[in-house]
This record gives structure tokens, sequence and C-alpha cells, in this order.
């Protein structure tokens, strides 16, 4: 009986230890990566309106947005935009009722940034998504 308890807690020590390789992954993570990131996930959603605030990027950080995610309702025809003031902008245009899109990039946004989307129709309907990662610059 006594080896029977020896043994489990045996397997329940290696059970509790992380391995050496799982160790060491998180080592190099660290070593790439010395500031902790935070997720950034935005959101807005407006009804009759040409602009819809996203996101501004804080003071000494940089966002590295991964996906942006959109519905636009009731803007056939329009000039859907993704503005990121002073940096850049992604235009489409809505060629139906409701057009849903997701789409994966690889921006670095700097400090400051203020992101916001647009429609060319007033009355459309706006439901906004963002996704990425804060750093330290």
């Amino acid at each position: 009986m006594k080896t029977f308890i020896s043994s489990l807690a045996l397997v329940a020590a290696a059970f509790a230890m992380p391995s050496a390789h799982a160790q060491k992954a998180a080592m190099v993570q660290d070593l790439e990566r010395p500031t902790a990131q935070s997720i950034v996930s935005a959101h807005c959603a407006q009804g009759n309106t040409l602009t819809c605030s996203v996101y501004t990027v804080p003071a000494g950080k940089i966002l590295h947005v991964t996906q942006l995610g959109s519905l636009v309702k009731d803007a056939n025809g329009s000039v859907f935009a993704w503005h990121f003031a002073g940096f850049t902008s992604l235009f489409h245009v809505v060629s139906g009722g409701y057009e849903t899109r997701s789409d994966m990039v690889d921006l670095y946004v700097p400090a400051g940034t203020v992101i916001n989307v647009s429609s060319s129709v007033s009355s459309s309907f706006l439901d906004i998504s963002l996704f990425g990662t804060l750093s330290d610059q």
C-alpha cells in the first residue's frame, strides 16, 4: 500500500511540473517580447450616421491591428472606409443592402492615431469591430 501511495505521489508530481520544453518556449517568448502586450477589441455600432469612432491609440503605444470586421446596412453603392487618421485609409464599395466583411490585416499603427469608419450614405447602419494587440513603443 505504501508503494502504491508513493507511486501516486510521483505521478501527481509529474503532472504538476511543467515540462522543460514548455519552460524553454516560455523563456524564448519572453525574450522576444520583453514588454507585455494587451489585447485590443474595439467595437462601434451606430445607425443613421456617416462616421463611427472605433479607437484611439494611447500615447507611448503601438497598435498591431490583426483583424477588421464590419457589417454595413442600407448603404448600397456607398464608399465604406476605415480611416487611421494621419496614417492610412482602407476603402471599399458596398455593393448590396447588407454587406459583411472580415479582413485579416497586419498594420502597425502609431500612438495618437484616431481610428474611425465612415460611409458615404448617412442613412446607413454601421457595426464595426477591430482586433489587435497594444505594446510599448
